[in-house]
């Protein structure tokens, strides 16, 4: 019988271990070694078929992953270093497999260029963040900042978008801490969001940015947080602008209760967004000044979307609708949210016009547009920016469907509805 050759080995893997199988050529025939080990000693076993070999192995690797301390395969130098690292891992309450930990400190080990260089790098690493910085969990976090929103001139509409957007996160985060929020987290959330809008993600990923910033200022968070910035989002593309005509302006201020009819006007001569009405009061209206120039609705930073404050000129058409219902004080609307939405829904289908969310304001603001042609001023008093102006409102109606848009007056409406009558 010829003498075996070894061939080229063969490895078996289980959970990030590896046993060799070792082809043996013995005269036309190839056997398949695998080597034990038992008390510190090499004990080969050698099979016909490479499958037997394979299966062999595998139950090796099983024994030492299952049996932890009694690893009757390793040396003993091998266990005394087995038993230690895990004794390291417990003292240290790191709770990940060995597997785990080794594959970690070999990726650092690469990262830093080189294993002796990883204290420094994290030392350095630690010294950028602060010594200040203290983990929370996300859920006190996301009660922080909420609190504190509270605690500032905002709309109820602007809170609850953000109580909402940012509990979503906290609920898919779960046990997540104020210090580990990767990128890879944020992604998964987004992702996560099957049928929901490109705007929809947008708005739930600036949400969680602005908490995260709030925390950063609490330093709750490391200050070189910049995670949300690498989160691949969808494409927002933009919605064409949905106008009423005249006569759909019409028909929902002859089919709106009394009530009601202020709202409509502030949103139709105007051009105020529905959150931002839901939110006015009275007070915001300048009404019964002397002088014209002088009557305005005032929007403060508790009214707005935007950051600061600004201020809308009250035209005649608008002023005829407000005289009538006008107080001192008090909120427009007291209702909810829903009950609002439910209202200018039902108004719409008691005129028969289909209701399209803010076109009463985005009519407005074309009708301006083509009035005055002051894309400036327009982009002021309607929160946007002269570029949004420019791309969505310019040339979208012409001057003389604007003139009849601001004529639309009570006595307007009241002539309107007498000739439904008949």
């Amino acid at each position: 019988m010829e003498r075996p050759t070894l061939g080229k080995k063969v490895v078996v893997k289980f959970h990030g271990h590896e046993w060799p199988v070792y082809p043996l050529k013995s005269r036309d025939s190839t056997v398949y070694r695998v080597i034990h080990r038992v008390n510190g000693e090499r004990r080969p076993k050698t099979f016909t078929t490479l499958a037997k070999a394979k299966a062999d192995a595998l139950g090796i690797l099983k024994e030492i992953y299952v049996k932890g301390d009694n690893k009757i395969h390793l040396t003993n130098d091998e266990k005394l270093d087995w038993k230690s690292a895990v004794g390291v891992l417990k003292q240290a309450g790191i709770r990940s497999s060995l597997e785990t930990v080794s594959r970690h400190y070999a990726d650092l080990a690469k990262a830093a260029g080189s294993a002796s260089m990883l204290t420094d790098v994290v030392r350095k690493y630690a010294n950028t963040r602060g010594d200040m910085v203290t983990a929370i969990s996300l859920a006190a976090l996301r009660a922080a900042y909420v609190a504190a929103l509270k605690k500032k001139d905002l709309s109820v509409r602007h809170i609850e978008a953000e109580e909402s957007h940012t509990g979503q996160f906290i609920a898919y985060a779960k046990n997540a801490v104020s210090d580990q929020v990767p990128r890879e987290l944020l992604q998964r959330f987004i992702d996560s969001k099957k049928g929901v809008v490109a705007r929809t993600k947008e708005n739930l990923l600036n949400s969680i940015r602005a908490m995260m910033a709030f925390g950063k200022s609490n330093r709750n968070v490391p200050a070189e947080w910049a995670e949300a910035d690498h989160v691949v989002m969808p494409t927002v593309k933009p919605a064409p602008i949905r106008t009423f005509t005249t006569n759909e302006l019409k028909a929902l201020l002859s089919a709106s209760p009394a009530k009601f009819q202020p709202i409509l006007a502030l949103a139709a001569f105007a051009g105020i967004r529905s959150s931002e009405i839901e939110s006015l009061d009275w007070r915001h209206i300048r009404l019964l000044e002397k002088d014209p120039r002088d009557r305005i609705v005032k929007l403060d930073v508790d009214v707005t979307e935007e950051s600061s404050k600004r201020t809308i000129p009250i035209n005649e058409t608008l002023r005829l609708w407000l005289s009538g219902p006008f107080r001192a004080k008090g909120k427009l609307w007291t209702g909810t949210h829903h009950d609002f939405y439910r209202m200018q829904q039902q108004i719409a289908k008691d005129a028969g016009v289909s209701w399209k969310h803010n076109a009463l304001r985005h009519t407005c603001i074309s009708a301006r547009v083509a009035m005055t042609r002051n894309v400036p001023q327009i982009a002021y008093e309607s929160g946007n920016s002269v570029d949004i102006i420019k791309r969505y409102y310019l040339d979208l109606m012409t001057p003389s469907v604007a003139e009849a848009w601001f004529a639309v007056t009570p006595i307007a409406v009241y002539e309107y509805k007498e000739k439904a009558k008949h």
